[in-house]
């Protein structure tokens, strides 16, 4: 009888876990999720993932690139710059601005790679800018994952622009999901040497007040479909949460 009941136990508790995990499987089929492609429209930040944290101009980095519990992958190698006339890097980011970069010190200088962006507790939007190595225009693939390694969205061939002004313009590119369900963001083919600018996580209720005016919500992006981003204020890698609110 013992060892009936202890099975038993252990049937139920297996029952329990793939119910979990189906209703998990489910939240993720059905969320929506859509491109945002400004910085004001992400929301209230409540996390700033800041590459200046890692040192200053010309800070080698082996992967993973990890601030707190994000972690980058996706090169051989990241290096840290500074944007402008006191650093290293010459693209619409702000002046000052820190960033992590495809770039390997050690001699191979600007090198291919994607920006692999993973969290480690999903989140329910997030967005950063980014910039080519190179002037002229450039195009960004955003896909989007749950903490199951299924695939949730994707944003092609979004368009930005290098005119190295270091006027702050520089691309943004984020996404939004009305389910916390987005644990890893992959940035793909702005080239050899592309920057990212600080990771910015929403506050959800922010977010979704802000969706809701701007009138988004319907506008439910599956994975294929496509986007474009406008110039944004850059957000300031030293900035602080309430300097960026």
């Amino acid at each position: 009888m013992i060892g009936n009941a202890s099975s038993a136990r252990i049937w139920r508790a297996i029952a329990v876990a793939a119910a979990l995990f189906a209703a998990g499987a489910a939240q993720t089929a059905w969320a929506t999720v859509i491109h945002v492609d400004s910085r004001a429209a992400l929301g209230t930040p409540v996390a700033v993932v800041d590459w200046g944290s890692l040192g200053g101009d010309l800070t080698a980095v082996a992967p993973p690139a990890q601030v707190g519990p994000v972690t980058v992958w996706g090169a051989t190698a990241f290096t840290v710059f500074e944007e402008g006339e006191n650093g290293s890097f010459f693209s619409d980011f702000a002046e000052g601005d820190r960033v992590l970069s495809l770039f390997d010190l050690e001699g191979a200088g600007d090198i291919p790679g994607v920006f692999d962006i993973r969290f480690a507790t999903p989140v329910r939007a997030v967005g950063t800018q980014i910039q080519s190595f190179l002037y002229g225009t450039f195009w960004v693939d955003l896909t989007l994952y749950d903490q199951f390694g299924a695939e949730i969205a994707s944003f092609l061939n979004i368009e930005g622009e290098n005119t190295e002004n270091g006027d702050g313009t520089a691309l943004f590119v984020g996404a939004a999901s009305d389910a916390d369900n987005i644990a890893r963001m992959v940035l793909a083919g702005a080239g050899d040497g592309a920057a990212i600018n600080a990771i910015i996580v929403p506050e959800p209720p922010t977010l979704l007040l802000t969706l809701t005016l701007l009138g988004l919500m319907p506008a439910a992006r599956r994975p294929g479909s496509q986007g474009r981003g406008r110039p944004h204020r850059a957000v300031n890698a030293s900035d602080s949460l309430e300097q960026i609110q």
